[in-house]
């Protein structure tokens, strides 16, 4: 259950050197109490009784995330606050690096020991998932893929299965940096069902490319790893 606490219980427990600048957040490492955590500190704070477009406060919807149980998820677990506002939030920090920065082949993420489909499955009854972006998506060889910033996803009462492995099959291809042709390719598998979207099936679509075209995996990839 998530707690609310204040920016008082934390001052002085991360590291204001080690911090990521995002497009509406800035994220540092915690020290001290918060050792493994992270604060996401937004760049312009949440009124507490601000209103989303589910008809619900904002704060009633970092609860309900908050309610996430799984180990491939980085829920939300403690809201930092002022007497008017929402500060940040803090979560676990996610094993690995952000898998856009590593030069991974689509046979390691699909050999690492995960749950990240059941995961998402596991929430598509009640959320929808949204801005899945690069910055989103966390790799290790050991824990697999780990989602995080999950206070964009959205609550709803539709069956979001299809389309909530779509949003996140296709994201990892494209974090992989592969080339648009290819990309198509593994969209259109995606596209096709709920059970079509597995990393089985980007792995069986990329090999099949390359033993067609005579290529490696690295002759297909458009980008080089990012840094950030």
């Amino acid at each position: 259950m998530v707690k609310i606490i204040s920016y008082q219980d934390i001052e002085g427990q991360f590291d204001i050197h080690n911090s990521v600048w995002g497009s509406s957040a800035k994220t540092f490492h915690m020290c001290g109490q918060f050792e493994g955590h992270v604060y996401k500190n937004y760049l312009k704070p949440i009124l507490q009784n601000q209103i989303t477009s589910r008809g619900i406060t904002y704060l009633e919807h970092l609860t309900n995330l908050s309610k996430i149980q799984s180990e491939e998820m980085m829920s939300t677990k403690l809201i930092v606050v002022n007497p008017l506002a929402i500060l940040g939030i803090i979560m676990k920090k996610a094993p690995g690096k952000l898998l856009v920065t590593q030069d991974v082949s689509i046979e390691q993420v699909v050999s690492s020991d995960n749950n990240i489909r059941e995961a998402i499955l596991d929430i598509s009854s009640h959320f929808e998932i949204f801005d899945l972006n690069e910055g989103s998506i966390f790799y290790s060889q050991e824990k697999g893929t780990t989602l995080v910033d999950l206070e964009s996803y959205m609550e709803s009462p539709n069956d979001n299965t299809h389309k909530n492995l779509i949003t996140f099959y296709s994201k990892v291809a494209e974090v992989l940096h592969y080339t648009p042709e290819l990309l198509e390719l593994i969209n259109n598998e995606l596209r096709k069902s709920p059970d079509r979207c597995r990393m089985e099936v980007i792995y069986d679509v990329v090999k099949e490319y390359l033993n067609c075209h005579q290529l490696e995996e690295q002759d297909v990839k458009q980008f080089t790893k990012k840094r950030y």
